[in-house]
This record gives structure tokens, C-alpha cells and sequence, in this order.
């Protein structure tokens, strides 16, 4: 039996704890001190995010086995969960379950590339194109949040790229010195803050979720933006991978569980933040940087250990397999 590489798993676990931690500075302030800590956690996280899951889509084909569990890993959670969310946060039943709510756009858009990767990784080129149409769709108003179609194509290049990607490649990046990329990870940290300071680069440039201009810039400057963000984002990949541990930690199996703990902490941290209202203001926690910090940190400790827990994490997988297997034969 093949031994469990421990890399990915310690390398979501860190993504993670990422996600949730950035969510949760969210819901005190889009803006100042706040802006920068997010401006750093989403121009890599969520790129090296999705180069892991490129990376294990090798196998899946878009018919058959494959696109069964395609199915059940990621329409069956997106349907029910991005529903529930709406529900609970809009308060209305006219609901467009083709516009993915908050972070459930992350689903859809895997179930859209596992689905085509089949086919598209075959095109001549695919990688140059997919840049330049990542960098072509931010100049369209239309591409927003429904079929989470800026996302979608914006994110394709680093999914690709963890297809493409196999051991040999992982080992290779694994043996470059780490020094290299400590000294790179600091001075691409250093050029992310210090351009979102100076209003060069707004934390919307990560995120792509919409076009260039409703980010506050023309094309000429998104497209710039963009293609910097493209080679932060790369190169984001070829440092974490090569320092992040791939022995066992005590935190390692948090790792494992990474998809519970996702889709939980869409209803944890808005949660846990309606009783932090009750306590601090928005005022409050504004002005005081350091006690949202460390409430951000509560609430992602508090979301990661409870829903990565085996019992919740198991019985998640379950539930899901069983719905499945009820809704999609084999």
C-alpha cells in the first residue's frame, strides 16, 4: 500500500487555516490594516489552493466513474450548502442556484474543471491561452459572480498547472534551495503590501470576481495587475511547496479534512460573529487592530478543530457518499 504523502496535507492544512482566517477578518473590515493582512493571504492562498486540486484531478474523466464523483464531491455539497446559505443570509426563496454565494463558488468552479480538464488539458498551448483569456475576461462587465464565470477562467491557469504537474515535478521543486525561496516569499510579501498601500493594487485584484473596472482600474492597468498577480501566484506555488513539511505533524490530518471544514466555515464565521457583535463593535474592532487579530484567530481555531474533528469530518463524507449514491448511479 502506498504511503499517504504528507505534503498536501500539511499544505491544506495551512491553506486552511488561511481561508477561514481571512473570511473572518472580513466580516470586521473590507478596509486600512485589514485590507493589507488580506491583500497578503489572497495573493497566493487561493491560487496554491487550486493548484492542489489540479493536482489530484489527474485521474478524474469526464465521463463514467470519474464524473460520478465529480458529481458527488462537488455538485451534490454546492446544491444543497449554497442553497442553505442563501436561504439564511438573503431571507428570500427566489434564489439562482447559478450564482454561487460567498465561498461556494469554489465548488462550482472545480465541478466546471474537473468536468472540461479532460478535454481542454489536450489544446495545444492551453496554459498561454488560459492566461490570456484570464486576462481578457477582466475587461468584460458581464463576467461576474453568476456561473462564478470571472473565477472560473481567472483560477483555470494554476488548476492546470497542478494537472500537469506530477511527482517528478513536485520532487524537483522539493530539492530547490530554501533559501531561494524564503528570500523570494519576503520580497513578493514586501511588493503585495507595500502596493496595496499605496493604492496600486486593491485586494479585488485577487479576488476576481469582477471586471477590471468595478475593481477600480482600466483595463490597461488590470490587465498589468492581473498578469502580476499571475506570477505572485506562481511563484507562490513553487515556494510553499518547496517549504512546507512533508513529514507527519500533529496537524496533519486537519489537512485530510480540509473539505468539511471549508463549506463549514461559510455558516461558522458569520456565526460566531453575530455573538462577537453583541460584545464589540464594528468601531471598536476598527480602531483596534490587535483584538480583531486575535478574535480572527478564535473563530478560525474554533472552526478547524471543530469541524475537522474525525466524528464531523466522517460523518460529512458519509452523508455526502450516501446522497451519491442514492442521486447518481454508478
Amino acid at each position: 500500500m502506498k504511503e499517504r504523502n504528507y505534503l498536501f496535507d500539511n499544505l491544506k492544512f495551512l491553506l486552511i487555516v488561511l481561508v477561514v482566517f481571512g473570511h473572518s477578518l472580513e466580516e470586521i473590515s473590507l478596509e486600512h490594516n485589514y485590507a493589507i493582512i488580506r491583500a497578503w493571504i489572497y495573493s497566493f492562498h487561493m491560487p496554491v489552493f487550486v493548484f492542489i486540486s489540479g493536482y489530484f484531478s489527474k485521474s478524474v474523466r469526464r465521463g463514467g466513474e470519474g464524473a460520478r464523483k465529480t458529481i458527488i464531491n462537488c455538485a451534490i455539497p454546492y446544491f444543497i450548502f449554497n442553497t442553505i446559505f442563501a436561504l439564511c443570509t438573503e431571507k428570500t426563496l427566489a434564489i439562482n442556484i447559478l450564482t454561487p454565494k460567498y465561498i461556494f463558488w469554489y465548488l462550482f468552479s472545480l465541478l466546471i474543471w474537473r468536468l472540461l480538464i479532460d478535454d481542454l488539458k489536450r489544446i495545444k498551448g492551453i496554459f498561454i491561452l488560459s492566461i490570456l483569456l484570464g486576462l481578457y475576461v477582466g475587461g468584460i462587465h458581464e463576467a461576474d459572480r453568476f456561473l462564478a464565470i470571472s473565477r472560473t477562467i481567472v483560477f483555470f491557469p494554476y488548476f492546470l498547472l497542478g494537472v500537469l504537474a506530477d511527482e517528478a515535478t513536485i520532487a524537483k521543486v522539493r530539492k530547490m534551495p530554501k533559501r531561494y525561496s524564503v528570500i523570494m516569499s519576503v520580497i513578493l510579501s514586501i511588493s503585495v503590501i507595500l502596493l496595496h498601500i499605496k493604492n496600486m493594487i486593491p485586494v479585488k485584484a485577487y479576488e476576481n470576481i469582477q471586471c477590471y473596472q468595478e475593481s477600480g482600474m482600466n483595463n490597461l492597468q488590470g490587465v498589468v495587475t492581473r498578469l502580476f498577480a499571475y506570477g505572485v501566484g506562481i511563484v507562490a506555488i513553487l515556494c510553499i511547496v518547496n517549504l512546507v513539511s512533508n513529514e507527519k505533524k500533529w496537524y496533519t490530518v486537519y489537512g485530510s479534512r480540509t473539505a468539511c471544514i471549508y463549506i463549514a466555515s461559510a455558516f461558522s464565521v458569520k456565526i460566531l460573529y453575530k455573538f462577537i457583535d453583541y460584545i464589540w463593535t464594528a468601531d471598536f474592532l476598527f480602531s483596534h487592530i490587535e483584538v480583531g487579530i486575535l478574535l480572527s484567530l478564535c473563530v478560525t481555531i474554533i472552526t478547524i478543530f471543530t469541524f475537522g474533528s474525525k466524528k464531523i469530518s466522517d460523518t460529512y463524507l458519509n452523508v455526502n457518499k450516501k446522497l451519491g449514491d442514492v442521486l447518481v448511479k454508478s
